[in-house]
């Protein structure tokens, strides 16, 4: 929305923070909680807390207060990140623990701090160390936070880029960001782009769930790569909004029963994308197979092979 940061810019930005986080005792699997609109000061944050060497926990501004409540009180945060116009929103929570603002008078942190990268060496992060966590949807009981370690991120972006990256054949590839970043599929979305060079653009809340609008500005961002949910390419094709000339070259699906058959018609009518099937709970790092030969309509689409590193186990009903 008009608001644009560079690589550089955001690495000095999420530098600054990083120290002070560092300053307020942020430590290897320290959790540091995120409250913040869509945007730029999301996305310094996120990445401010894994420089500073803590685990990030996403607190999406539109959940209900109490669902924000509880996921605070148990992922005990060390820190609170949130936005000048979300603040009131968190009187009352917690013991006492400091809230930094991300934005307006309260970022102190933008002037007080130095920009260099902290060393890794003085941090002490291993792959096994957490790098955030994620809490289901809660739809078979209690919401249940997964930590998510640094390894299942390095091991799920490097898997992606090294057999399909190779497939976004622009120098300059334009990337979307759908997801919640409450949801696990940010971090893919977020982290595969940054691996491939792209220009993240963070999709307008207001737009996220109109299916027609999303498509216009897929196309006005000439958005190379991303994630499509499965309601957008359900709605697309009811609505016949128009899938070419959409611009994708690599798009991760979640394939459902319902939105086969219009995969099959988006990759016929695109000689250029590759659609890919990713599969697996949020416990695996966002998904543990990938399958890219979408569009076999003999079939249901399988869920594929896992990523490097990992071995599947296929159960029958006794385990």
């Amino acid at each position: 929305e008009n608001e644009f940061l560079s690589y550089a810019g955001l690495n000095r930005r999420a530098n600054q923070l990083a120290h002070y986080l560092r300053e307020l005792g942020v430590r290897p699997d320290e959790r540091v909680a995120i409250c913040a609109e869509r945007g730029l000061e999301m996305v310094v944050g996120l990445l401010a807390v894994l420089k500073a060497g803590g685990a990030y926990v996403p607190l999406d501004p539109a959940y209900p207060a109490e669902r924000l409540r509880f996921m605070i009180e148990d992922s005990a945060p060390v820190v609170l990140l949130t936005q000048t116009q979300l603040g009131n929103s968190f009187t009352g929570f917690g013991d006492g623990r400091p809230i930094v603002m991300l934005d307006g008078e309260g970022a102190e942190w933008m002037t007080l701090y130095g920009d260099r990268n902290p060393r890794l060496d003085e941090i002490g992060v291993t792959a096994q160390n957490l790098a955030c966590i994620i809490y289901t949807s809660g739809s078979t009981g209690t919401s249940k936070g997964v930590a998510v370690q640094h390894g299942g991120i390095v091991n799920l972006v490097h898997d992606w880029t090294t057999r399909f990256g190779n497939l976004v054949r622009r120098d300059a590839p334009q990337a979307s960001l759908w997801t919640s970043f409450g949801f696990d599929v940010s971090i893919f979305e977020l982290f595969a782009a940054f691996c491939l060079s792209a220009a993240v653009n963070i999709v307008p809340e207001q737009i996220r769930g109109d299916a027609r609008a999303l498509s216009a500005w897929f196309v006005a961002h000439n958005i190379a790569f991303g994630y499509l949910p499965p309601f957008f390419i359900r709605d697309a094709q009811q609505a016949d909004v128009p899938f070419p000339p959409l611009p994708f070259e690599l798009i991760l699906v979640g394939v459902e029963p319902s939105v086969e058959s219009a995969l099959y018609q988006l990759e016929r009518n695109a000689s250029r994308l590759q659609i890919v099937n990713g599969y697996g709970p949020a416990e695996t790092t966002v998904f543990s197979t990938t399958y890219a030969e979408i569009g076999n309509r003999s079939r249901n689409t399988p869920i594929g092979r896992p990523l490097a590193n990992t071995r599947i186990y296929i159960l029958d009903a006794h385990g």
